[in-house]
């Protein structure tokens, strides 16, 4: 289990450094699936990337392979968007290196857990922020680890 971050805390994480260690085989790929992708998540929010079209590149990352989708002219629309994807692309390249089907599934399910990421944030925001005040808070509800989402590698395969 990895200690608890704050959103502030996360905000300093090098997303690319995690994506190029966690992409081989190993402990650090539990720190890409959870760290870096919170902190993934609240970059590409900060700059308007919602959760589709980081599902839509996913879909792009296992049909054309890493390669082919560091080809595309705008992975995500706009400049600042498709900039951090790239950054992203290709350090998961760097991280695992050569051609490789098990390498793109790995980087797709990524994607998909940043953009599960933002959805859920988008999905609180909209009913309330969870506060001191509020019945989630006052239950504990949520303080536990019975909630987390399964690492790569947890007996989880096939599920994203």
């Amino acid at each position: 289990m990895t200690a608890r971050r704050t959103d502030e805390m996360l905000r300093g994480l090098d997303v690319e450094a995690a994506i190029v260690v966690g992409m081989p085989e190993g402990e650090a790929r539990r720190a890409m699936f959870s760290d870096a992708a919170l902190a993934a998540s609240h970059l590409a929010e900060a700059l308007g990337a919602g959760p589709y079209p980081l599902e839509f590149l996913a879909g792009c990352v296992r049909s054309m392979g890493l390669p082919g989708a560091l080809e595309l002219p705008e992975p995500l629309i706009g400049a600042e968007r498709t900039e951090l994807v790239r950054r992203w692309m290709s350090a998961a390249v760097q991280g695992a290196g050569g051609t490789d089907i098990a390498r793109d599934e790995l980087f797709a399910r990524w994607l998909e857990r940043v953009a599960v990421l933002i959805a859920l944030r988008r999905q609180v925001a909209s009913r309330g922020a969870v506060g001191p005040e509020s019945p989630v808070e006052q239950s504990g509800a949520g303080n536990d680890d019975s909630t987390a989402i399964a690492e790569p590698g947890d007996g989880d395969r096939g599920r994203t």
